[in-house]
Parts: C-alpha cells; sequence; structure tokens
C-alpha cells in the first residue's frame, strides 16, 4: 500500500508544479526580464506586453493544471498510472501552445 501511495504522490508533482508556475506568474509583479518569467520575444518588446504575457501564461497554466491534476486523480482512482509522464508533456505543450496563440491573436 505504501508503493500505491509514493506514486500517487509521484503522479500529482507534475499538476502542482503547473500550478505553482501559475501562481507564481499571476502574484510577482515581476519587471522584464531574461531569466523569470514567460519570455518571448513579443513579451520582451514592452512592459506591458511582459505583464499582459506573463498574466496568460499565469492563467493558462493554473487552468492547465487544474485539469491535470483531476485527470490524474481519475488516473490514480482507477488504478492506471501509465500514461502519467505522457499526459505531463502533452500539458506542458497545451500550456506554451495554448499562451503563444492567446498572445498572437491579443497583438
Amino acid at each position: 500500500m505504501s508503493t500505491k501511495i509514493s506514486a500517487g504522490l509521484i503522479l500529482y508533482c507534475g499538476p502542482a508544479l503547473l500550478l505553482l508556475v501559475g501562481i507564481f506568474l499571476l502574484c510577482t509583479p515581476l519587471k522584464r526580464n531574461r531569466l523569470i518569467g514567460y519570455r518571448t520575444s513579443y513579451s520582451l518588446s514592452s512592459d506591458s506586453a511582459w505583464r499582459r504575457a506573463n498574466l496568460y501564461a499565469g492563467r493558462i497554466a493554473i487552468g492547465v493544471g487544474l485539469l491535470l491534476l483531476f485527470a490524474k486523480h481519475v488516473m490514480l482512482m482507477l488504478g492506471n498510472m501509465r500514461p502519467s509522464l505522457l499526459m505531463d508533456l502533452i500539458a506542458a505543450i497545451l500550456w506554451v501552445g495554448s499562451t503563444e496563440w492567446l498572445l498572437y491573436l491579443r497583438k
């Protein structure tokens, strides 16, 4: 039983990290920089674009993280944990892709 609990905790690491990144991007008033934050050529072009890009990225990260958390919880309850890493990779691609798409539409 302890193996199932530890596997379950590992299962929740990806969504928890995505939620933390989203909360960080929403709550931290970052100044434009090249180290921390959602950095693209568009977001680095001005302070308002930087703030808007980080707000979008934070919101989307929280949404994708919550969706992934729910999906993984259902997987854990059903006893199927094999596609876990693949789900994390798909979630990360969805997060970056949807943020880029929304920022492109808002330009």
